[in-house]
């Protein structure tokens, strides 16, 4: 699958959204961040209109995810980590258990090729960021790619890279 490439020189998730933002506050979004979603207190704060209200727990998402609404509005509360995953999904016709099911194998949102098949086949956008501004965004949606082809000053980039090994590229 095609994505796109880039260096942010704004290296925030913020920046990230910024070129499809209308888009990403319309979806849920599953994370999976090796120092947790949220720095304490958040993570913690379960009244009513904190952040966590947005949170919800799924097995097999390491993170759980967040409803609609939470990104791009809250992206700078996440913690920013070395190795960052986002996968933007509507829970309206994808909820997050079918979406566990369709991932299989308990690797969370680690790039592989049975997550590029199931954002293909059901329109996801995933986002991953490695240490200190690489990005990269996967959807079969054009118009999504090319809004962040643009907004990034990405270049071209093909998911067939990450292999069946966890966690890093076979080539790059």
């Amino acid at each position: 699958m095609r994505g796109v490439l880039s260096n942010l020189p704004a290296d925030t998730l913020s920046a990230a959204l910024a070129p499809v933002a209308p888009q990403s506050e319309q979806l849920d979004w599953a994370v999976d961040l090796y120092g947790g979603p949220l720095p304490y207190p958040d993570w913690i704060d379960e009244r009513p209109g904190s952040l966590m209200s947005y949170h919800h727990a799924q097995e097999g998402l390491p993170m759980g995810w967040f409803a609609r609404g939470f990104l791009p509005r809250y992206a700078d509360s996440l913690i920013l980590d070395e190795w960052g995953y986002y996968l933007g999904f509507d829970s309206r016709t994808l909820d997050a258990a079918e979406l566990v099911r369709l991932l299989g194998d308990g690797r969370g949102l680690h790039p592989r090729p049975e997550l590029f098949r199931v954002v293909k086949e059901h329109s996801l956008l995933f986002i991953l960021r490695v240490a200190r501004g690489w990005w990269e965004a996967y959807t079969p949606n054009s118009v999504l790619t090319d809004q962040l082809r643009c907004g990034w000053d990405g270049s071209w980039i093909d998911s067939d890279k990450w292999g069946p090994s966890p966690g890093h590229p076979t080539r790059i």
